[in-house]
């Protein structure tokens, strides 16, 4: 019989945190609200550096590891030293515990993060957060924000500057909705086989263990309580080397299954597979950045950045230009260099899709203020809770008008907006068909999958999608009614659809590599 469950307790303080929120826009953007303007990023740098320098400890978060080495540059650059420190996942442990205790001990006066900060690390009081370009969940904008403050009955201080025109409108309403204490509801995934995968090897790695007691505890463990036998014979199977191919090094047999005995154990080499390649992170293919003369571990590099750079060529990394001596089949190995930093290196990363409470917050916001945007007193309206400074405000007005204007409406909770764009690289009357969702990553992204597989049964042939957050772009062979497309995809075909068209598609193989 299974175990009786322990007592459990929830413990909640009921005390409802307290928050200072303020949307910025930087002032010489405010008239075009244009993030193509040349003065906009130097403006955003310049209030950046502003609030850093105005508080004792200040943390500043970006949303990708490119930004955080561009904006880190940038910074020190404007203040003509080392004003920040850069903080995220492809610099190496020792630097970022370095920086850390730098900040803690008041050496220096920011760091600027990626999520490498978000969670538990202790750096100290910290005076403020600055967010440049709003965070993709509510759950990680408060989880950032909750950084500063972060004490018993303490203000968490934040600024959102926004990256781009369309983050201002993204800014807004995450300000709102983490002001008011809304965070997306969690979702715990249940019966995850490429974890229950991982699990079977590790107990197995080191002793023989019957398959119906296997099963049996591991039933015991939350996720896996209604894990269908099947779906555990199945990944016993894919273990066991039932799908091995010479072309999937992934795929070759890692246990032995006794079915006489009934029993399975691990084969040689799978403790070090466990311990190799551990996780849910898929591999990227990361070159390790060294220094040539001591070989010290600085980092990690993209695989397709180091393809694109040759010897000689020099980039910015922390807060020092490096300039690439050697590049080996696993390492680059550079040396510090003098003079202009170059470019910042980018990482192939995974992209974060939105999730729907975030994107049908704005899309509910949306709805809301389209009837308002030509308002003489709108901006004043927006402005009026005290977290959109006027600037910002204007700005928003300005890039919403502008929009309803290109598409004569805007997309919101109960609207979906097709707009067909002329495509220059296709002449004729099929082009570009963009349909603004707004309903985020996380339901464009298999909706996309979906609608390339109905395509193909109904139609033939490749129909190219691109989405993001916001829409997705088709690339039509010809005309084709917004109703006929938009029909294609159905709610009862959805599961069927994905799974013919998911296996095909990067976005597995990138997880299966």
């Amino acid at each position: 019989a299974p175990p009786a469950p322990r007592p459990v307790r929830v413990l909640a303080s009921g005390e409802r945190k307290r928050y200072d929120l303020k949307v910025g826009f930087p002032a010489a953007a405010v008239e075009e609200a244009d993030e193509a303007s040349p003065e906009y990023w130097p403006a955003l740098v310049g209030e950046v550096a502003d609030h850093v320098r105005a508080n004792r400890s200040t943390l500043v978060f970006g949303n990708s590891r490119r930004l955080v080495e561009k904006l880190t540059r940038s910074l020190n650059d404007a203040a003509g030293g080392e004003l920040v420190y850069s903080h995220h996942g492809s610099l190496a442990r020792e630097i970022r515990q370095v920086v850390e205790e730098r900040l803690k001990a008041g050496a220096l006066r920011g760091i600027v993060a990626t999520s490498s900060l978000e969670l538990g690390i202790d750096v100290g009081a910290l005076d403020e957060v600055v967010l440049v370009q709003t965070p993709h969940s509510l759950a990680s904008a408060a989880q950032r924000i909750g950084r500063a403050g972060h004490t018993v009955g303490g203000v968490a201080r934040a600024r959102f500057v926004p990256l781009f025109a369309r983050d201002l409108l993204d800014a807004a309403v995450v300000a709102e909705a983490v002001a008011a204490g809304e965070i997306e509801p969690l979702r715990p995934i249940a019966g995850a086989l490429d974890v229950l995968a991982q699990v079977v090897v590790s107990a197995t790695a080191s002793e023989t263990w019957g398959v119906d007691e296997l099963f049996a505890l591991l039933r015991q463990a939350y996720p896996y309580r209604n894990l269908p036998r099947r779906h555990f014979d199945l990944v016993l199977e894919m273990l066991a080397g039932r799908y091995s191919s010479g072309r999937v090094r992934e795929l070759d047999p890692v246990v032995s299954i006794d079915r006489v005995a009934g029993t399975v154990r691990g084969r040689p080499g799978a403790a070090r597979r466990v311990y190799a390649s551990g996780g849910t992170i898929p591999d990227r293919g990361y070159f390790r950045l060294r220094l040539t003369d001591t070989r010290a571990l600085i980092g990690e590099l993209d695989e397709e950045f180091v393809w694109e750079r040759a010897v000689g060529d020099s980039f910015c990394f922390g807060v020092r230009t490096y300039r690439i001596v050697q590049v080996t089949d696993s390492d680059v190995l550079v040396r510090p260099a003098n003079g202009p930093a170059g470019l910042a290196p980018f990482w192939r990363a995974d992209e974060r899709d939105r999730p729907f409470e975030r994107a049908e917050k704005v899309a509910r916001f949306l709805e809301e203020v389209e009837p308002h945007l030509g308002d003489p007193d709108f901006p004043e309206r927006l402005a009026a809770d005290g977290r959109l400074t006027p600037g910002a405000a204007k700005a928003l007005q300005r890039v919403l008008i502008g929009q309803r204007d290109a598409t004569g409406t805007l997309p919101h909770r109960h609207r979906v907006v097709v707009e067909h764009v002329a495509d220059p690289q296709q002449p004729g009357p099929a082009g570009q068909v963009v349909i603004h969702t707004f309903w985020g990553g996380k339901v464009n992204r298999p909706f996309a999958l979906a609608l390339q597989a109905a395509w193909g049964e109904r139609h033939g042939g490749e129909l190219s999608v691109v989405h993001d957050d916001d829409c997705l772009i088709l690339s039509l062979p010809g005309e084709v009614a917004a109703g006929e497309l938009l029909g294609l995809v159905r709610p009862e075909s959805l599961e069927e659809l994905l799974r013919a068209r998911l296996a095909a598609t990067g976005f597995w193989g990138a997880r299966f590599r």
